[in-house]
């Protein structure tokens, strides 16, 4: 009986260190899976740091927004990893040349609707409309030197301008002060 219960011990003895055996099997097989996975990853990103340097030491001399290197998306797009040489190919820099519209073509006004425009034969020239209300005074030969625009213009273009009926009477046709010079007085 003794013998028995010793050899029964004994085989699962066995039979735990078999177990142990195979679990630390899959274990070793798992880390050597993770380990494999980690060094590929570790690679890739070797590979795209080297990307990376590659594109910024052919960018450093061009940095101008006309550079095909401007678009640093579009350059990632275009490389090529080359194994044998361990290094990406990636295009050349070029500058794109921008066709600009002829400068003697276009009026220079800052982008407002040239003065001729509101020119007619009928009417007498008016000024581009405005939001603001005039505080300050044109020189004109008409009255020493100074008119005010308000008297150049018709009922109908105050009323437009100002959102009501101005009365050209009441309105100096001397040199008048600007609303700052009269806060400073």
């Amino acid at each position: 009986m003794r013998l028995y219960v010793i050899s029964k011990k004994l085989e699962q003895s066995y039979t735990e260190n078999k177990r142990l055996k195979i679990d630390n099997d899959d274990l070793q097989h798992e880390f050597e899976r993770d380990r494999q996975g980690y060094l590929n990853t570790i690679r890739a990103q070797e590979k795209q740091l080297l990307l990376y340097r590659t594109i910024l030491e052919k960018m450093s001399s061009t940095l101008q927004r006309n550079c095909n290197y401007s678009n640093i998306d579009k350059i990632i797009e275009q490389a090529r990893y080359d194994e044998e040489r361990n290094e990406y190919i990636v295009p050349d820099p070029m500058k794109e040349e921008v066709q600009f519209p002829q400068v003697g073509h276009l009026p220079t006004t800052n982008g407002r609707t040239h003065q001729s425009d509101f020119v007619s034969s009928s009417k007498p020239a008016l000024p581009p409309s405005t939001d603001y209300e005039c505080d300050y005074t044109i020189p004109s030969q008409i009255n020493k030197g100074y008119h005010n625009q308000i008297s150049n213009m018709n009922a109908d273009e105050l009323e437009r301008r100002y959102g009501r009926n101005v009365d050209k009477s009441n309105v100096s046709l001397g040199r008048t002060l600007n609303k700052r010079q009269e806060q400073l007085l």
